[in-house]
């Protein structure tokens, strides 16, 4: 399995991606709707770093770090933190087929590294809170479940935050 930044090359792997998970959601508030801003600025580096993993040239799951507050400006609000020096964990997705063998806290500790790297102080997750798996890996890395919102009027999310400083 190769683990990898995703480029504008492979845009349509990542579509086909979301349209599998969007496909076979149990319960469809689990997956936040996709503005059309968001995806325009998939490969835009001052916004978004997605993180794929491949196998056999296919793109089996992926996650990404947000840096715009049109991502995450929500739920710093809802914390009551500075915009600045955060990122937002989020678009995290793995096959159906794939799942349950590792892939999603390889490439969240990839994300952390380049979240480090880049001087990222703080990074936010929002997770659904039936979404048990979800939030078992952020609690594995560490990450402190805040408070629960409801998003858009009809998404409820617990906001988790990790700060990069003490980790």
């Amino acid at each position: 399995m190769e683990f990898r930044k995703l480029l504008k090359s492979d845009s349509q792997k990542l579509e086909s991606l979301i349209k599998n998970i969007e496909n076979n959601l149990e319960d469809e508030t689990f997956w936040l709707p996709i503005t059309e801003k968001s995806r325009e600025n998939y490969f835009n580096n001052d916004w978004t770093y997605f993180l794929g993993a491949f196998e056999d040239d296919e793109l089996i799951g992926a996650a990404a770090l947000f840096f715009n507050e049109n991502e995450f400006g929500e739920s710093c609000k809802a914390l009551g933190i500075s915009f600045d020096g955060i990122a937002e964990y989020g678009r995290a997705m793995v096959r159906f087929d794939k799942r349950n063998k590792g892939i999603m806290k390889q490439i969240l500790a990839g994300l952390l590294e380049k979240a480090k790297h880049i001087g990222i102080k703080k990074v936010i997750a929002t997770v659904h809170p039936n979404n048990i798996p979800s939030q078992k890996i952020l609690i594995d890395f560490k990450f402190d479940n805040k408070l629960k919102v409801v998003k858009s009027d009809k998404y409820e999310r617990y906001i988790f935050l990790l700060d990069l400083l003490e980790a």
